[in-house]
């Protein structure tokens, strides 16, 4: 949807988002942690985390590197959006609500400047994913130039890249990776030094997919239970200081003799599709990492990543308590609304789309478990399956502007959108307390994204965790061969 124009200046923009964002870091605390250092991790060879860089606190003065005086003649740019993108770019007027309008300005802004219309196209609900993913298929293999950039999501972007329908980012003159607007931790998901999809500060949704767990107050003050606020300052916050914690907490309140989701107290649930990728990531597993060379390879095998899987299903025993919602998406979030569980695994934004601070009793934020002590910083997963990343299709015929579009309308959304939604949405409207907000810096201080192959699509989730199956060695054995074929096609497109 083309934004609704209104007779500002170029200057006057500049000069109101100037203003909002000096106002808005004057009143940030400035907070520091030496146990929370800013940055994204990814995957090594041993599955640990390695640190990447994160810049969105750091230099205001760093700038892109763009031409001056650069102009369209009014050209359209046609951005296609997917699923939750919808959010970062289609706003028709200012309202008052200070994201919204730092979106607003933002698009009027680049539309002024290069003289150029930002026209988007979303055939798709926040819940779907699937009908913009076909029409670009489609547009592309057709040698259709419907569309300029497409916002899809990163679980099809690399098999599509496979499939010869995203530019290499190289052809970008203008877009430079480097810069702090762009997410360093989705490069090294990337292979070799070609790099196909991105994400960064162009869309902010992808903060809202970092995840989290939330546990409800009241449930612990309760039993006399102490928030673990404190233990994840410490960096004592560990897989088994949790499992501890809820080890023989669910009751059946209804005194049946049968646990069951709609009458008892679980201790912890998430989405299928959601909590084991969660937990296995922030314990060390990885399905797959790189070599010292780069080159992907099977880690299932692990010991790490072998030992994170016994840990997710002990979870989900009588002993721990667990429910593994397969039952339907939303029935662990009404669940966690009805005092029904201790914990909840969540993705960031369902924390305001759900209902959760309209709910009667009072929740925290905290990041996952991390496997040890001796690990430095807590990881967390940007989920993988839906988050943003921007393509740019092999039809494009206009490389030099949609580059320098690309590149401005990140660094725009990373000097005046990002901290907006940081600091103003998710600090103000969306915590309970203090102590949750100063959790935010170890949530996004170390997110990472992760390996996958298609051969092992749905297997842990469905497979193993969803059938509460500990022969699990034999599942992926099965598809050793699958995998190493996937492996050596993916060696041959980024290595040859």
């Amino acid at each position: 949807m083309e934004p609704k124009r209104k007779p500002l200046t170029f200057l006057i923009i500049t000069a109101i988002l100037i203003l909002s964002i000096f106002i808005l870091l004057s009143c940030s605390s400035g907070k520091d942690n030496d146990n929370t250092p800013k940055d994204s991790v990814i995957a090594n060879e041993s599955g640990d985390g390695v640190e990447t860089s994160d810049d969105s606190d750091a230099n205001t003065e760093i700038t892109p590197d763009l031409p001056e005086d650069k102009t369209f003649g009014g050209a359209t740019f046609t951005m296609l959006l997917s699923g939750w993108s919808g959010v970062d770019f289609e706003v028709e007027e200012e309202t008052g609500d200070r994201l919204n309008d730092a979106i607003y300005l933002r698009n009027l802004k680049i539309e002024e400047k290069y003289d150029v219309v930002l026209k988007t196209i979303n055939l798709d609900n926040f819940d779907s994913f699937g009908p913009s993913s076909s029409a670009y298929r489609k547009a592309v293999q057709s040698g259709d130039d419907a569309y300029d950039v497409f916002f899809g999501i990163q679980q099809y972007s690399l098999v599509d890249s496979m499939n010869g329908l995203n530019v290499e980012y190289s052809n970008l003159p203008y877009v430079d990776l480097s810069k702090p607007w762009w997410d360093s931790g989705i490069l090294d998901v990337c292979y070799g030094d070609k790099v196909y999809f991105v994400s960064g500060d162009i869309t902010h949704s992808t903060l809202g997919y970092t995840t989290l767990l939330i546990f409800n107050k009241y449930l612990f003050e309760e039993i006399g239970m102490e928030y673990p606020y404190q233990s994840v300052k410490d960096g004592t916050w560990t897989y088994d200081k949790f499992a501890g914690m809820i080890k023989g907490l669910a009751r059946d309140l209804n005194g049946d003799g049968v646990m069951n989701i709609k009458d008892d107290l679980y201790t912890i649930s998430g989405w299928q599709y959601e909590i084991p990728y969660n937990f296995h990531t922030v314990l060390g597993g990885n399905e797959v990492i790189k070599d010292e060379n780069g080159y992907p390879q099977i880690n299932i095998f692990s010991e790490k990543s072998m030992s994170a899987i016994d840990k997710i299903l002990d979870l989900f025993t009588d002993e721990y308590g667990g429910f593994y919602n397969n039952k339907g998406y939303g029935t662990d979030r009404e669940m966690f609304k009805n005092r029904q569980l201790y914990f909840l695994d969540i993705r960031m934004f369902e924390i305001e789309r759900y209902g959760f601070r309209d709910m009667p009793d009072d929740f925290g934020m905290i990041p996952h478990p991390k496997l040890d002590e001796a690990a430095p910083f807590y990881t967390q997963l940007v989920n993988n399956n839906v988050v943003t990343v921007t393509t740019v299709p092999m039809t494009n015929t206009r490389l030099e502007m949609t580059s320098i579009l690309l590149e401005d309308l990140a660094y725009e959304g990373w000097k005046y959108i990002s901290p907006e939604y940081k600091e103003v949405l998710l600090q103000t409207k969306m915590t309970r307390d203090n102590e949750s907000a100063d959790m935010f810096e170890y949530i996004w201080g170390h997110r990472t994204y992760r390996y996958g192959l298609e051969a092992y699509n749905d297997v842990l989730n469905m497979k193993v965790i969803g059938k509460s199956d500990r022969s699990y060695v034999s599942i992926y054995d099965a598809l050793q061969s699958k995998a190493e074929a996937e492996i050596e096609r993916i060696k041959e497109f980024f290595f040859h």
